[in-house]
C-alpha cells in the first residue's frame, strides 16, 4: 500500500513490494523486496541501510542519509532521469549487481541524473556497482545531456568500478550528440588513496551532424590515484585532472595509468612517480612532479604537444621520458613551454617529427638536466635546449634518424651542454645557424713569472659568447697550476681570451677550448 513520510526507531524491513515517498528510520532500514517510487522527491534518513533488491525512482530526486551504520547496495537502483545523492556516516558499499542508472527513456529530450556519494568521518566509499549517467538517446533532436557523478570523502579511502556520464546519442535527422557530465572523485584525509578499479567514461555523444561535448575528469587524492584495472584504460573524458600526494600509476609491475583524453593536467605533490599511457594524441597542459618520483608520459598511436601558456612538464630532480608512438606521434613544444628537470630528459617520437616551438626550453631556470636527449624519426627543430655547465659529463645528444636538425630562427643559441651530439641523415642548421658551443676546459700555458700570493681573478672575453666563468688555483711556492671551468657559457663562435689579474703575481697565461 502506499505510504507517506514513515518515521521509526525499530528496524524496518519489507516483506513486499512498496511505494513510498518519505522515511525516517533511526534503526536499520533494509530492503529485500523491490521498492518502486513514483516522480516524486524522495528522503530517506535510517541509521543504516542495505538495498537488497531493485530500488526505482521516477523523475524526482532521492536522498538517502545514514546517520549511524553504512550503506550497502546490493541491487539495481534506478531512476528514470531522477537524480540520487547518498550521504553517510559510515562505510558506503556496493557489489557487481549494486549497479547505479539514471537514464531517461529514449526521444524523451530528458536530461540523465546526477549521482552523489558522501562519506564523512573515517569512512571508505567501495563501489563495485557500475553506475550510468547517459543522457538519452534521441532518433529525432539533441541527445540528452549525461549526469555528473560526485564521490568524496572526508577521511577515508575510494574505489570505484565503471562510471558512465557520456552524453546521448543523436541517430537521426541533422541533430548533434548530448554534452557528457562531468566526474570528480576525491579524497580526504591522511594519505587516502584512489582506485580505479574500472573505466570512467565522460564523452559527448554520436551525432550526424556533430558529436556532443566532452567533460573533464577531476581525480584528487591525497594518498595516490591507483591503476586497480591492469592493462585496461581507466579515462575516457575530454580533460583529465589529476591531484595526488603520492603518485599516479606506477612503473613497477609496470602499472601505468592509462587514458584516452584531448587535454593532460597531472599534479603530484610529495612521492611517488607519475606514469600515463595515453591511447592517441593528448594535449599537456601540465604535469608536475613535486617529489623526487619520475614522470613518464607514452602515447600508443598519437601526437603530444605541450601547450603553449601553460606549465609544462617539471620535476624536482627525477627523469622525465616523453615518447610519442604511431604513424602521426610527432612531439610538438608549444611558444614559451619548457620541460625542466635537474634529473634527464629524454623526447622521442618513434615514426615522426620533435618541433620545438619560438621561446620553448628543455632545461632552464627551475632544472637544468644531466643529460638531453632528443630524438625524431623525422625533422628535429630545437629552441633552447640546456644542461648543467658540470660536471663535464652532462651532454646533450640529438638525433634525426631520417630528416635535418634545425634551429627555430631566434638569434639566441639552440644548445648549451659540456656535450653536445647532433646526428642526422640530411642537414644540420639548414638556413638558421644552430649556435651551441661553449667551453670544454681551460689549459695553463705559463704558471707565472713573479709568484701569486693569492689565488688571481680569471677573465673571459671575446669569442662571440657569454657566460663562462672560471677560478685559478695556486701552489705553495706561488705557481697557477690549474683552471677550473665553473660555467661553461654558450654561443662561442670562436676561442675566446682568458686573462689573470690580482693575487700579487704576474705572467700567468692559458687558453681556452670549445665544446
Amino acid at each position: 500500500n502506499p505510504l507517506g513520510d514513515l518515521t521509526t526507531s525499530a528496524t524496518f524491513t519489507t516483506s513486499t513490494s512498496i511505494t513510498t515517498t518519505g522515511m525516517t528510520i533511526v534503526g536499520t532500514l533494509s530492503f529485500g523486496d523491490p521498492v518502486t517510487v513514483g516522480n516524486q522527491n524522495l528522503s530517506i534518513t535510517a541509521g543504516s541501510m542495505t538495498i537488497g533488491n531493485t530500488f526505482t525512482t521516477g523523475a524526482g530526486n532521492t536522498t538517502i542519509t545514514i546517520i549511524n551504520g553504512g550503506l550497502t547496495i546490493n541491487a539495481a537502483v534506478a531512476s528514470s532521469s531522477g537524480s540520487f545523492t547518498f550521504n553517510s556516516s559510515s562505510n558506503i558499499i556496493s557489489i557487481a549487481a549494486g549497479t547505479i542508472t539514471t537514464t531517461a527513456a529514449a526521444d524523451s529530450g530528458t536530461a540523465s541524473g546526477s549521482v552523489t556519494f558522501s562519506a564523512n568521518g573515517a569512512t571508505t566509499i567501495s563501489l563495485a556497482g557500475t553506475i550510468v549517467t547517459t543522457g538519452a538517446s534521441n532518433n529525432g533532436g539533441t541527445g540528452s545531456t549525461g549526469g555528473a557523478v560526485t564521490i568524496s570523502t572526508t577521511d577515508g579511502t575510494i574505489a570505484v568500478a565503471n562510471i558512465t556520464t557520456s552524453g546521448g546519442a543523436s541517430t537521426g535527422g541533422s541533430n548533434t550528440g548530448g554534452n557528457a557530465g562531468a566526474i570528480g572523485i576525491t579524497t580526504a584525509g591522511t594519505t587516502k588513496n584512489l582506485t580505479l578499479n574500472g573505466v570512467l567514461t565522460a564523452l559527448g555523444g554520436t551525432g550526424s551532424t556533430a558529436a556532443g561535448n566532452n567533460a573533464t575528469v577531476t581525480l584528487t587524492a591525497t594518498g595516490a590515484i591507483v591503476d586497480g584495472n591492469g592493462a585496461t584504460n581507466n579515462v575516457s573524458a575530454g580533460t583529465l585532472l589529476i591531484s595526488a600526494a603520492t603518485g599516479v600509476g606506477t612503473m613497477t609491475g609496470p602499472d601505468p595509468l592509462e587514458s584516452s583524453v584531448v587535454t593532460l593536467d597531472v599534479t603530484n605533490t610529495a612521492s611517488g612517480d607519475i606514469v600515463i599511457t595515453e591511447a592517441n594524441a593528448v594535449t599537456v597542459n601540465r604535469i608536475s612532479q613535486g617529489g623526487t618520483g619520475l614522470i613518464t608520459l607514452t602515447t600508443t598511436n598519437g601526437a603530444i604537444t605541450i601547450a603553449s601558456a601553460q606549465s609544462g612538464v617539471i620535476a624536482t630532480s627525477g627523469n622525465i621520458t616523453i615518447t610519442a608512438n604511431g604513424t602521426n606521434g610527432s612531439i610538438t613544444m608549444g611558444i614559451g613551454s619548457q620541460i625542466l628537470t635537474t634529473g634527464t630528459a629524454t623526447v622521442r617520437s618513434v615514426s615522426s617529427t620533435v618541433a620545438m616551438n619560438t621561446a620553448s626550453a628543455i632545461g632552464g631556470t627551475g632544472g637544468l638536466p644531466s643529460a638531453v636527449s632528443i630524438r625524431g624519426a623525422g625533422d628535429v627543430t630545437l629552441a633552447y635546449v640546456q644542461t648543467a655547465s658540470l660536471p663535464s659529463t652532462n651532454s646533450v645528444t640529438v638525433t634525426s634518424d631520417s630528416g635535418n636538425i634545425f634551429d627555430d630562427g631566434d638569434e639566441t643559441s639552440s644548445v648549451t651542454s659540456p656535450n653536445i651530439n647532433l646526428t642526422a641523415a640530411l642537414v644540420i642548421g639548414g638556413s638558421a645557424f644552430i649556435n651551441y658551443q661553449g667551453l670544454s676546459a681551460i689549459t695553463v700555458t705559463n704558471d707565472g713569472v713573479t709568484p701569486y700570493t693569492t689565488a688571481p681573478t680569471v677573465t673571459i672575453t671575446g669569442g662571440g659568447g657569454t657566460g663562462a666563468t672560471a677560478t685559478a688555483t695556486i701552489n705553495g711556492a706561488g705557481d697557477v697550476t690549474g683552471v677550473t671551468l665553473t660555467s661553461a657559457g654558450n654561443g662561442y663562435t670562436s676561442v675566446p681570451t682568458v686573462t689573470f689579474s690580482g693575487g700579487g703575481g704576474t705572467g700567468a697565461t692559458a687558453t681556452a677550448a670549445l665544446n
